[in-house]
């Protein structure tokens, strides 16, 4: 794990942290810490089994590397990891939708709708490249 200070048009410091996993680069936008306790607990649940899941995938995967496995076994077991990630990249959306996307739409606050609007947008743009 990485981090690039910066300052904002406010002038506030802030530190974009960013996590490379197998040749993707994960970036947090927001300083760490600000929107904990937004995900739905069930949310929460279901991405954490999965993610533990997937775990225990990779790790198996890099075993069959270790030992030389068939390399067309370890290409099924990463695809497998990837497409798994994609679901857990599934409810982590849908949950932003649900909780942050329309506590902004409701927002008497024009600036907020216009920003969770744009911030949508970017991440669909996102994984579009993917």
């Amino acid at each position: 794990m990485g981090s690039i200070k910066f300052t904002n048009s406010q002038y506030r410091q802030n530190t974009l942290s960013f996590v490379r996993l197998s040749g993707y680069t994960l970036l947090t936008i927001y300083p760490t810490g600000v929107y904990i306790g937004v995900m739905d607990s069930a949310v929460r649940k279901k991405a954490d089994v999965r993610l533990a899941r997937i775990e225990g995938q990779v790790k198996g995967i890099r075993n069959m590397v270790e030992s030389g496995r068939y390399c067309v076994d370890i290409l099924l077991q990463l695809s497998a990891v990837i497409s798994a990630l994609k679901k857990v990249e599934d409810l982590v959306m849908e949950n932003h939708l649900n909780t942050c996307v329309v506590d902004a739409l409701k927002s008497e606050d024009e600036e907020q709708r216009k920003e969770k609007i744009k911030e949508v947008v970017d991440v669909m743009a996102t994984f579009r490249r993917q």
